[in-house]
C-alpha cells in the first residue's frame, strides 16, 4: 500500500477544475515527491505501471507537470498554485464556449420555429412575447405538487441541499411511476446530509451528484416541456415564488445549463460521498 496518503477532498477539488480522480491522485503523488519515475508513481498511488503511464501522458497535455530526462525518464508537478491558474483558465475558457453554444442553439431554435410556423420575424428575441406563470408565494406548494405529479418521463432539478426534506415526498410519489430524475445538490453539509436521500437513493430511477458552484440556483425542467425558476430571494423551493414557461428558447438554455452543472457535478453514491 501506498505511503503518501490522499485526502478526498483534494481530490474532489482537482475534479471540479477537470481532472479525473486518477489524473488527480497522480498529480498530489508528485507534489510531494520532488521528482518520481513511472515505477515509482505506481508504487506511491497503488495504481498499474500501465495506468500511471497513460495519466502521465495526459497530465503533460494539461501542461501540470514536466518531464525530466533521465533514464528511467522521472516526472515532476509545476506548484500547486500555478496548477491552479491553468485549469482555472481552461474552466473560463470552457465557459466561453458554453456562452457561444447557448447562444447558438437558442438562434437555431428560434430559425426553425419560425419556419415552421411561417411568421416572419420582425422584433427582436427580447421583443418576443413568452408563455409564463408567475407564481406566487403562497400558491407555490400546491402548483408545485401538481406539476411535478404530473411528469410522465423526467425530472431535472437543481436544489439547495437545505430544501431536500420539503421535496422528498413529493419526488418518491413520482418515483413510483418510474419517472427519471436527475438531481443536482448545491450548498452541501458532505456529514449531514446523505440520510435525507436514503429512500430515494435505492430507486434505479434516481441519481444524484454533488455541486461546489457556490452561484448554482435551482431549477427544475419537467418532461423536457417545461422548466421552473425560483424568483425569489429565498431560493426555497416548497416557499419561493417562481416562473414556469414552455418557451423552447428558454428551455434550451435551461438544458444546456442543466447539462454543464451535471458533467462538472461529483456522483453522489448510495452508503456513501
Amino acid at each position: 500500500m501506498s505511503d503518501l496518503k490522499v485526502s478526498n477532498e483534494d481530490i474532489l477539488v482537482l475534479t471540479q477544475l477537470g481532472l479525473s480522480s486518477l489524473e488527480a491522485r497522480v498529480y498530489i503523488a508528485l507534489t510531494r515527491m520532488e521528482r518520481a519515475n513511472i515505477k515509482a508513481l505506481s508504487k506511491s498511488t497503488d495504481l498499474a505501471r500501465q495506468h500511471v503511464y497513460q495519466v502521465i501522458n495526459d497530465l503533460l497535455d494539461v501542461g501540470i507537470i514536466e518531464k525530466i530526462v533521465a533514464a528511467p525518464f522521472e516526472y515532476s508537478a509545476i506548484p500547486i498554485k500555478d496548477a491552479i491558474f491553468l485549469m482555472l483558465q481552461r474552466k473560463q475558457q470552457e465557459f466561453l464556449d458554453m456562452e457561444m453554444k447557448i447562444e447558438s442553439t437558442a438562434k437555431q431554435l428560434l430559425e426553425r420555429y419560425e419556419a415552421a410556423s411561417k411568421i416572419k420575424r420582425t422584433t427582436s428575441l427580447e421583443e418576443q412575447t413568452f408563455i409564463f406563470r408567475n407564481i406566487r408565494e403562497h400558491e407555490a406548494t400546491h402548483v408545485r405538487v401538481r406539476d411535478f405529479s404530473n411528469c410522465k418521463t423526467s425530472i431535472d432539478i437543481v436544489i439547495l441541499e437545505r430544501n431536500l426534506e420539503s421535496i422528498n415526498e413529493e419526488l418518491d410519489g413520482v418515483l413510483k411511476k418510474e419517472v427519471k430524475i436527475r438531481m443536482i445538490i448545491g450548498n452541501t453539509e458532505r456529514s449531514s446530509f446523505q440520510f435525507k436521500l436514503e429512500d430515494l437513493m435505492i430507486n434505479p430511477f434516481f441519481e444524484a451528484r454533488i455541486s461546489l458552484d457556490q452561484a448554482i440556483f435551482p431549477l427544475a425542467i419537467l418532461d423536457e416541456k417545461q422548466v421552473v425558476i425560483i424568483t425569489s430571494k429565498s431560493s426555497d423551493f416548497p416557499k419561493a415564488s417562481y416562473l414556469m414557461t414552455n418557451n423552447s428558447h428558454l428551455m434550451a438554455i435551461a438544458k444546456v445549463y442543466f447539462e454543464k452543472q451535471w458533467a462538472d457535478s461529483q456522483t453522489l453514491k448510495a452508503g456513501g460521498n
